[in-house]
């Protein structure tokens, strides 16, 4: 009864009564509860298709090109045997300009060095061009795509061996005995055993020679 009573005053004085004043906030509690629910929807939809789209983009994105780098003779012809330079200092800054620096370009072909050295485990006897004879072992200078183990297995460094064979039949006493002469020839051999091996070996050198 009170209610009603209120409600009538409320109408009396031009007021809207109680219970429509309350339906009315219930309306629009509800309305902003369903505006909030449609956006939270909206956000979630748009960061799900935002996610798939940069794991779409991470999937199909092209791998990283591998360089093309020459093969076997070409390969020793460019890295066994040659001199890398360090590149140029930059120029002296100028006063009221910045200073410029360089950056040295890798190159993604060279060889690495791994830091192991293979030796033939017998020496070889030959003989020269000229009638003469040597007496040597063989040193490979190994890069890092092979290892001391891997060349040990299996007589692996029978070939360097019979590389330097056949190349050193051809020279005379003089060619080794020159110094010159001498690392011209190791260095020619060194570019035949680097191609045969296919860059896991860099450089080759002659130990224990003894020539007669």
């Amino acid at each position: 009864m009170a209610v009603v009573e209120e409600d009538l005053e409320d109408a009396a004085s031009g007021k809207k009564p109680k219970k429509e004043k309350k339906a009315k906030k219930e309306k629009k509690a509800k309305g902003d509860g369903e505006k909030k629910g449609k956006k939270g929807l909206i956000i979630k939809v748009g960061g799900g298709l935002f996610l798939l789209v940069v794991v779409k983009m991470v999937i199909l994105a092209p791998a990283a090109k591998a360089p093309d780098c020459p093969t076997g003779d070409a390969w020793a012809m460019k890295y066994v045997g040659t001199t890398t330079t360090a590149p140029p200092p930059p120029p002296p800054a100028v006063k009221g300009k910045p200073a410029t620096t360089t950056t040295a370009k890798t190159d993604a072909c060279a060889p690495v060095a791994s830091g192991q050295t293979f030796n033939t485990a017998d020496a070889v006897t030959l003989n020269l061009a000229d009638g003469r004879f040597a007496k040597l072992k063989v040193a490979l200078k190994l890069t890092t795509k092979t290892t001391v183990d891997v060349m040990t297995k299996d007589d692996q460094g029978a070939q360097a061996k019979q590389d330097a064979i056949n190349l050193l039949t051809t020279k005379t006493y003089d060619d080794l005995q020159n110094p010159d002469k001498l690392k011209a020839t190791e260095i020619e051999l060194a570019r035949k055993v680097a191609a045969d091996y296919d860059g896991a070996v860099m450089d080759v050198y002659f130990i224990d020679l003894v020539k007669q």
